[in-house]
């Protein structure tokens, strides 16, 4: 389903910038907005003379996690934006993880590779902003029941990106390891969601401390049983020569090859060629690493825990840029990886005993509501209220268009432009000519002057692009509805083999075009009447060796009314990707549209 264009395309590039452009003109716009409420706010309290009463402090580990993950957010909808995005992303990263996936991963990505294929500039620039929001919302709502609603958001949209981008973690692809980011960088995002929605009655007690430490020390066990399991492939280094490398091996030469600086290139082509040599003893220290931490972990012993967590996070940084190579490099990367999430949870861990709240002082803040109420109409309140609506509203500058294309089939005409340019304004009158129709009725150029016309022309036996032609001018009539009744659809038979009638009733029945009563498949009573008309309205046609191929101009004219041509298009339909077709037929829908219109 892919559009067959390349990810550096100019047109999707600038059409891209350009949304990104105003959009974030719009969220300017909301700042500003969002800054004049908390003015005129704070002017409000201050003639009240409420009293400051100063805030309740955040459990310190809460804000590690709320901060850090609020950058996290940030800095993956910025990666977003890189211009390789909009073409880039199904093909470089969603499909490949599909590719290695059970069916129905497969095909749960399949549907949303088949939105952002058919609305690339929509759905990129859709992404950007809904992160960058949810980012912003989890950083400026501090502890606050907004940032409650915030971690509740990024539960959802955490689970949306590790079922729909991640294809789950890759959990059911073969060949997976914890080095190379499973269980998914998104899960943890997720799991950062639920946690910050909990009430601060949650962050009580030992309770959230334990269950945290063991699940994360459960984690590591698990990751380590898996890169320890034999057959897998990461118990053997490689031979260069007969180009047989070990998992571990082949996945950090692919990391080298990817544009970076030349220092990490480097580094990353010397730990290459250790783990050739010693790919037995590399596997060996990272199945005993995951093993050492997540016993540590587990057994949730103080000082053993604090050990567990600086042996983790060394564990996790040194995979993070041995292994995974800081995870954003290379044009199409979306976030930094596994590592970065996880030692966010670690060192928030690694803060037991730091501002967690007790008991006692639950029971202290139950105590002074009266103050708490002050507190909630005080400027620092108001700013963080007005900063969070803010920021739910960049997240819907990015949520409304991308719902939009998701509910609607019709692709974006940017697709076909970039494949074969925008149209070329035409201030000519048509050729003359006169052939006859699929019902062998006189058709001239005179006969169609008081109607919007959209000409082409096909091979009445091609089995390839022209039955796509003809399919986008069929739909590109559903598009302008009521207008068609000023439109005539014109094709004009390009084989010269093939002249008769027969074969045009033949192909608009295989096609479903007999029931359009605008449409008109022209032909010649002979060869010579035929060639005639390809040389004046401009139309190469040239006969292919090897049976009936007919290799003929894609190029489709939009006449309007007077019988002057307006438009000239291209209407090749590039690779068979049902994508670019229907974005011809939305672009060949807007030319007769406006062509009726003036």
């Amino acid at each position: 389903m892919s559009s067959g264009l390349k990810s550096n395309s100019p047109i999707i590039i600038s059409a891209f910038h350009q949304a990104l452009f105003y959009q974030f003109l719009l969220v300017l716009l909301l700042g500003s907005i969002g800054l004049a409420f908390w003015v005129q706010s704070r002017s409000r309290v201050l003639r009240l003379e409420i009293p400051s009463v100063p805030a309740k402090s955040e459990p310190l580990a809460r804000r590690v996690i709320r901060l850090g993950f609020g950058l996290l957010w940030i800095l993956d909808g910025f990666l977003q934006m890189q211009s390789s995005m909009p073409l880039g992303f199904t093909s470089q990263v969603v499909k490949p993880v599909a590719s290695n996936s059970p069916a129905w991963i497969s095909t749960f990505m399949g549907f949303f590779e088949g939105v952002w294929n058919y609305h690339p500039v929509t759905s990129a620039t859709a992404i950007v902003w809904i992160q960058i929001g949810l980012g912003l919302w989890l950083i400026v709502s501090g502890d606050t029941k907004w940032s409650r609603y915030g971690g509740l958001t990024a539960f959802v949209w955490g689970l949306f990106v590790w079922g729909a981008g991640e294809g789950f973690g890759q959990l059911g692809s073969p060949g997976q390891s914890w080095l190379f980011g499973l269980p998914g960088a998104a899960l943890f995002y997720s799991l950062a969601g639920i946690l910050l929605f909990m009430p601060s009655s949650g962050w009580t007690g030992e309770r959230l401390q334990r269950y945290l430490k063991r699940g994360l020390g459960g984690l590591f066990i698990a990751m380590s049983l898996l890169q320890g399991w034999p057959g897998r492939g990461f118990w053997q280094g490689g031979t260069p020569k007969t180009r047989s490398l070990g998992s571990l091996a082949l996945m950090i030469h692919q990391m080298s090859q990817t544009p970076q600086p030349d220092f990490l290139s480097s580094l990353l082509r010397h730990i290459f060629a250790f783990d050739l040599a010693h790919g037995w003893m590399v596997n060996l220290v990272a199945t005993l690493g995951l093993l050492m931490v997540g016993l540590l972990m587990f057994v949730n012993q103080g000082p053993l825990v604090k050990v567990g967590i600086l042996l983790g996070i060394t564990l996790c940084s040194v995979t993070w840029v041995l292994v995974q190579d800081l995870g954003f490099l290379g044009g199409t990367g979306t976030d930094p990886n596994s590592m970065v999430p996880q030692i966010i949870f670690l060192a928030a861990l690694g803060l037991t005993g730091a501002r967690w709240i007790s008991p006692t002082q639950l029971v202290q803040d139950t105590e002074e509501l009266p103050e708490i109420a002050h507190r909630q109409t005080g400027p620092a309140y108001r700013l963080r209220v007005a900063a969070s609506i803010g920021a739910c509203g960049v997240i819907l500058i990015g949520v409304i268009p991308g719902a939009y294309g998701a509910t609607h089939t019709s692709a974006d005409s940017i697709l076909t432009q970039a494949l074969n340019g925008a149209p070329q304004p035409q201030v000519s009158p048509l050729p003359k000519f006169s052939l006859v129709n699929q019902n062998g009725q006189e058709v001239s150029n005179s006969s169609l002057i008081g109607k919007v016309v959209a000409l082409t022309f096909l091979d009445d036996v091609c089995v390839s692009t022209c039955p796509l032609i003809a399919q986008e001018f069929k739909r590109a009539d559903s598009l302008i509805g009521s207008i068609s009744k000023k439109v005539v659809l014109v094709a004009i038979n390009s084989n010269p083999r093939f002249i008769s009638t027969n074969y045009l009733q033949a192909f608009d029945r295989q096609e479903g075009l007999s029931s359009l009563v605008n449409w008109e498949f022209l032909t010649g009573t002979s060869y010579g009447q035929l060639a005639l008309v390809w040389r004046h309205l401009g139309a190469l046609v040239e006969l292919l060796p090897g049976g009936s191929m007919v290799d003929h101009s894609e190029i489709a004219y939009i006449v309007g009314p007077k019988g002057n041509v307006r438009y000239l298009v291209n209407t090749d339909p590039g690779q068979a990707t049902g994508a670019l077709n229907s974005s011809f037929s939305g672009e060949l829908a807007g030319l007769l549209k406006e062509v009726a219109r003036t």
